[in-house]
């Protein structure tokens, strides 16, 4: 046989391993997971596209504003996401942070650390250090586990929970004051 015949049968025994793979469990994760890599270089980052900018995971609660499943495409022009929620912009989407954050304060957890390790199953230790400072906390002194006023710093508490998840902050200070009270 030539070259080129056997580079395609192997390019062909490639793809068909993919496939097979992407159907096992840590295959479609990885495939999920580089769908949404390819997404956000493409399309900016998923909090961003879901105007979820907290990336608030989908629950029983029916926040003002997010989508049904079956007007996702219509409203936003991007397919469900059966995982993050979807609201109709981002006002809404920085509202729900807003709640999230009060909601953790009025059941005890009053510090970043604990907030955020309530908040983020994922590069929590990172996300408290960011957040912490973000607030002006220095967490080599253990200003993370410092008491907060959260409804007090609720503007800058969501801008860095906003840059954490996505990676950028898009939104104008001022709108996320008055957003996260609403």
């Amino acid at each position: 046989m030539r070259t080129q015949t056997f580079i395609l049968l192997g390019a062909l025994a490639a793809a068909v391993g993919i496939w097979v793979w992407s159907r096992t469990a840590p295959g479609k994760s990885a495939v999920g997971a580089l769908a949404d890599y390819v997404g956000d270089l493409v399309n900016g980052p998923h909090g961003i596209r879901n105007n979820n900018p907290g990336n608030i995971k989908r629950t029983n609660i029916r926040w003002d504003g997010s989508i049904p499943a079956d007007q996702v495409q219509a409203v936003l022009g991007i397919p469900y996401d059966p995982t993050f929620e979807q609201f109709v912009s981002p006002d809404k989407g920085v509202r729900a942070i807003g709640h999230v954050l009060r909601s953790k304060a009025s059941r005890g957890l009053t510090t970043v650390d604990s907030i955020i390790r309530d908040y983020s199953e994922t590069d929590q230790d990172a996300y408290v250090v960011n957040v912490a400072r973000a607030l002006g906390l220095a967490p080599e002194t253990g200003g993370q586990y410092q008491d907060i006023d959260v409804t007090a710093v609720l503007p800058t508490f969501a801008t860095a929970i906003i840059q954490q998840e996505n990676g950028e902050q898009p939104y104008q200070l001022s709108d996320i004051a008055n957003w996260v009270y609403s």
